[in-house]
């Protein structure tokens, strides 16, 4: 079998399978979601699109098979040699079960298991088999253990070569205090987690200056700063102070909303912030990275056009004239090196637009690969606001003299909300709440 490894990241592919399987959990009311250990590399070699298909069909099975509960998915590594790495892809259910005799057979094809259940469901088998081969393709394995009545955990483990990057732990807003008032205990426990890795200072009863749910603020408290984790699509803020974040979680939607809802607070202009003249293009063929690029640009008082490949921003260039263009380096079709390559071959695109390259890591070779392709400026991931401004500010120069964003204010609400954050924080005596990690459970 061939193998196609490329630069990834396991987080990401854990991201896409979720998205894949979540609608289906969230119809049957199942808790869905995924936690990654502080030891698992930002960055990796893999064959994503392999790794992705295996995890899909665990997934799907898991969800198949579980009628209450949830499905959940740890991702862990340990040390496996000079720049190398085991993963452990674990994904685990509350559904039926399977005997201990049976557990050979899930990987046989076309075998059928002795559960009245399993034959409800259907299925021919295949999907675990050629899991098995394909993870056993990539130097790993796959093995299952199982309770009947309680769940099965299936877990994928493979070697992979560890790709250096530095990912920094996102900043979160001075002095804030965090309640985390979360129904579901799986998401309860990975956003604690999260903040306690982020040394956030949680309190486990009011005052907090920032309050985590998956319920909406009562109309008591929709002046407190609230972020609302909502499983359901369309759900729309109740105030300027009420952020929402889709489920199955993704911390970094998490960290923009966090810092999103504190600005809103902290932060409202004095005058309407004025759009940039500037007009940019963003193309990136992940959702969730787009969607932060362009809630960053937002902030910052930019609008942006998007695309998701090398093609689409070829067709968007032909149809309208782009000042600066955020390009991410890995898409499908035609990914950002071609599509750099393909602009400056253009007499009219020698000089403009200005190109950044969004790239996996800071390494000096990627660096150098992407100015060669004719891209002016490179942002590793992942992208945050100082990133994203700092990139604008080179790049202004080059472009022009675009008019930019009209900078915030202070005004006196500003310096209520300030005092109200040092009060909570005084308050909170920086004591943090226990965390239980749910990969040990």
């Amino acid at each position: 079998m061939d193998l196609y490894p490329e630069i990834a990241s396991p987080a990401l592919i854990v991201e896409d399978a979720l998205d894949l399987v979540a609608t289906a959990a969230l119809m049957k009311n199942l808790e869905i979601g995924y936690v990654v250990a502080p030891e698992v590399p930002e960055r990796v070699m893999i064959d994503s699109s392999r790794l992705r298909q295996v995890l899909m069909n665990l997934l799907s099975n898991a969800v198949k098979f579980t009628e209450t509960g949830s499905v959940t998915l740890a991702l862990s590594a340990e040390p496996a040699g000079d720049r190398h790495v085991r993963l452990f892809f674990a994904v685990k259910d509350s559904g039926i079960g399977i005997e201990g005799d049976q557990l050979e057979k899930l990987f046989k094809p076309f075998q059928q298991l002795d559960s009245t259940s399993r034959r409800r469901h259907g299925g021919t088998g295949l999907g675990l088999t050629i899991s098995r081969h394909l993870v056993r393709a990539m130097q790993g394995d796959l093995f299952v253990g199982s309770t009947p009545g309680k769940g099965s955990t299936f877990t994928a483990s493979l070697i992979c070569e560890v790709v250096p990057s530095e990912t920094p732990l996102p900043e979160l807003p001075k002095d804030a205090v965090f309640r985390v008032a979360i129904s579901r205990p799986w998401t309860r426990n990975v956003v604690e987690m999260l903040l306690a890795r982020s040394h956030a200072t949680m309190q486990s009863e009011t005052p907090a200056t920032i309050v985590i749910s998956d319920s909406p603020p009562p109309k008591e408290l929709r002046n407190q700063l609230w972020i609302e984790l909502s499983p359901q699509p369309g759900v729309k803020s109740v105030s300027r102070m009420h952020r929402i974040v889709p489920l199955p979680l993704k911390p970094r939607l998490l960290w923009l909303a966090i810092n999103d809802t504190a600005e809103s607070a902290a932060v409202r202009p004095a005058v309407t912030v004025a759009q940039s003249d500037l007009r940019i293009l963003v193309a990136d063929d992940n959702a969730v990275n787009l969607k932060v690029v362009i809630s960053l640009l937002k902030r910052l008082g930019y609008n942006a056009a998007t695309a998701v490949n090398g093609l689409e921003v070829l067709n968007a260039m032909a149809r309208e004239e782009f000042d600066l263009i955020f390009m991410d380096i890995q898409m499908p079709e035609m990914d950002g090196l071609e599509a750099a390559r393909r602009i400056r071959a253009n007499e009219l695109w020698h000089e403009k637009p200005w190109i950044i390259a969004l790239t996996a890591n800071a390494m000096s070779s990627d660096r150098d690969e992407c100015l060669k392709a004719g891209m002016n400026d490179h942002v590793p991931k992942p992208v945050g606001l100082k990133q994203i401004g700092d990139a604008l500010a080179r790049a202004r120069p080059a472009i022009g003299n675009p008019a930019p964003p009209v900078e915030p204010q202070l005004s006196e609400d500003v310096l209520q909300s300030n005092q109200l954050l040092k009060l909570a924080a005084a308050v909170a005596h920086t004591k943090t709440t226990p965390v239980v990690d749910p990969s040990r459970n």
